[in-house]
């Protein structure tokens, strides 16, 4: 990292992703001197403050132990409970004060964008990762260090990330874990970009590292968090560090801009990142197993037991009750419901040994057996008498009308069908015995639906024809009617329009016999574009300076009568200028409304400040003249 002595011309500085890159130096660079400028016109609230953090532009986190400072800030005035727009006085505008002038000192920033030197090829490279706490915020950071055959070790600075602490107060090593989850993700996404290289990473607090080394049982809240940087990376990868050399307290804390810039720790790594393996911190507090008294506090005192019991039931797969073992109503779609189904059937005999499958998809055979499994329980569920007598099981009886009028009987594989006077025709069976179905029933719903959306919403008939092809539904123009009552994509294009509601009254205001300008309605109108004559005398056409003018309509609410105005802004006091001038003409007495944004409206406020344009307006009230607002929708109060 080079600060200042890299000159950037605007000739050779090219935008690269948002990021300033100067071609000529292959270096990444800052300028904040518009952000310099527009900060100087910003009031001292919080809603600046944020406004500020957000015109910060650092996708690599490089300057994160000053931006963290912002963020710091903003989190304290939110706490507090002051309001966005709320000039802030004392230490807090004091410190935003200072903040806005060291802004600016950021242009000296220079990173080179080549990490490796430029002269030769490096023997080893690595990604070394840091992680810190504080009270205030949590934070890692990432170098590049390369090894070369001449001896030199090179350090570079890669990316960065902060985040200010939990609101609710968490303790210190709850934090440093929130750290050490951050530099996993980090290395990891950098890992990815980069490719497979070595990453070690280091922490300075023994008690995280106690609880992401160890194989206890910690509670949940460290439990999940260390389960999650085991998955991204190996234990091994984690080391001490002492705090002294931890470049990861820089952002959890934050920095000035002066002392950003002149931070080497931060720009080039810690000093034992130049030397030898050899010579690097060791885990002197960690020996094998140990565990750390103060990690003790998260550790599950009765680890809950885990008994593992497997259990087989010899019975055929056709004769299992599938509505017992999968509620049909956590499903919306038919296709979603078999394949679940179908996954259950072959887990089951994976189980019980009856298949070594090893495909992922499942096959049209195993969808049709779902589907097989499903139609029995529902007829065994809605016609038991009717199964009964078809099967011979029962004798009270012959039969039953349902019997009688579609001619039941009971294939090959045990579903009811009807039997109809087509058994000559080529047709399939499904069309020549469609299969009995009940009426009201869920997965008679979930069936009407599928057809329903795949004759692509075509009404009562083309669905039931469909399904007539393969089931017969009781009362199946009724069930198919029921159904498609509740499609939303068919109500959106059958159903009525929505109906308008019949005009109102006029306001009296609108309808009153009073003198013109009694009641009146304003409004402003452009920007008009005016050059000044005078003042471009003699300049020439590309020199000359347009200025914004705008109109302050003034409309009679019940003669309709216009007054102008021209204005040289929309300004509080271009208003009582004009205001002025138009009640020299039209006179005092009447009520005015106003049609104004919501940013209008507090920028107006203003107007009933008496500390503000020396009472311009309570002076006005004096002589009768009274101010409100209309809402923007509306077209009855003075201005159609």
């Amino acid at each position: 990292m080079s600060t200042g002595q890299t000159t950037t011309t605007s000739d050779n500085a090219v935008k690269l992703l948002g990021v300033r890159w100067n071609i000529g130096e292959d270096v990444l660079f800052f300028d904040f001197t518009e952000l310099q400028d527009y900060a100087r016109l910003l009031p001292v609230t919080k809603r600046s403050l944020l406004k500020l953090v957000a015109k910060i532009f650092d996708p690599l986190g490089l300057l994160s132990p000053f931006t963290i400072t912002l963020k710091i800030l903003f989190q304290e005035l939110r706490l507090d409970q002051i309001g966005w727009d709320q000039e802030l006085d004392g230490g807090l505008r004091l410190r935003i004060m200072a903040i806005r002038r060291q802004i600016i000192h950021l242009n000296a920033v220079n990173i080179l964008r080549y990490y490796c030197l430029s002269d030769t090829n490096p023997v080893t490279v690595e990604l070394h990762g840091f992680s810190d706490a504080s009270k205030h915020a949590y934070g890692a950071v990432v170098y590049f260090r390369s090894v070369y055959s001449d001896g030199r070790v090179h350090v570079v600075l890669v990316a960065a990330k902060t985040r200010v602490a939990p609101t609710k107060q968490q303790s210190i090593p709850r934090l440093e874990l929130l750290g050490a989850l951050i530099l996993s993700r980090l290395t990891k996404k950098l890992r990815d970009i980069i490719g497979e290289i070595e990453a070690t990473h280091w922490i300075d607090s023994t008690v995280a590292l106690c609880w992401i080394k160890n194989a206890s049982v910690w509670k949940q809240y460290v439990r999940n968090r260390v389960d999650e940087i085991k998955s991204l990376k190996s234990v091994d990868s984690w080391r001490f560090c002492p705090g002294s050399e931890n470049p990861a307290d820089l952002p959890s804390r934050g920095l000035s801009a002066q002392e950003l810039i002149a931070n080497e720790t931060w720009w080039n790594g810690p000093s034992f990142l130049h030397r030898p393996h050899e010579t690097w911190p060791n885990d002197v507090t960690l020996q094998g197993d140990t565990i750390n008294e103060d990690a003790l506090i998260e550790m599950v005192k009765r680890p809950p037991e885990v008994i593992h019991v497997l259990t087989t039931k010899e019975a055929d797969l056709d004769e299992i009750d599938i509505a017992k073992v999968i509620d049909v109503k956590r499903y919306s779609k038919l296709t979603r419901l078999l394949r679940v189904t179908a996954y259950v059937l072959r887990f089951m005999r994976i189980v019980k040994g009856r298949s070594q499958t090893t495909m992922s998809e499942l096959n049209a055979n195993e969808i049709n057996e779902a589907e097989i499994l499903w139609i029995k329980s529902i007829q065994n569920e809605s016609f038991p008498t009717e199964q009964k007598l078809l099967k011979g099981i029962s004798i009270a009886s012959t039969t039953t009308n349902y019997m009688t009028q579609f001619g039941l009987f009971v294939d090959d594989k045990g579903i009811i069908r009807c039997k109809g006077r087509i058994n000559n025709s080529p047709l399939p069976v499904d069309c020549k015995n469609p299969i009995f179905l009940p009426s009201k029933n869920y997965f008679v719903k979930l069936l009407i639906d599928k057809v329903h959306n795949d004759v692509k919403h075509d009404g009562v008939r083309s669905t039931l024809t469909m399904i007539r092809e393969r089931f017969w539904i009781l009362r199946g123009r009724e069930s198919v009617k029921r159904v498609l009552n509740k499609c939303s994509n068919c109500a959106r294009y059958e159903h009525a329009a929505f109906k308008m509601y019949p005009t109102p009254d006029l306001p009296e205001i609108r309808v009153a016999e009073d003198p013109p300008f009694t009641h009146t309605g304003l409004d402003f109108a452009g920007p008009l574009y005016v050059v000044d004559r005078a003042k471009t005398k003699g300049a020439s056409a590309e020199e000359s300076s347009s200025e914004k003018h705008y109109v302050l309509l003034f409309t009679c609410a019940s003669t309709r009568a216009v007054h102008l105005e021209l204005t040289r802004g929309v300004s509080v006091p271009a208003f009582l200028l004009a205001f002025r001038r138009f009640a020299s003409r039209r006179g005092l007495f009447f009520l005015i409304t106003r049609r104004l944004s919501k940013r209008q409206t507090r920028r107006y406020k203003e107007l009933f400040d008496p500390k503000k344009y020396n009472n311009s307006w309570q002076k006005s009230e004096s002589r009768g003249a009274s101010l409100s607002n209309v809402p923007l929708g509306g077209v009855d109060f003075g201005k159609d």
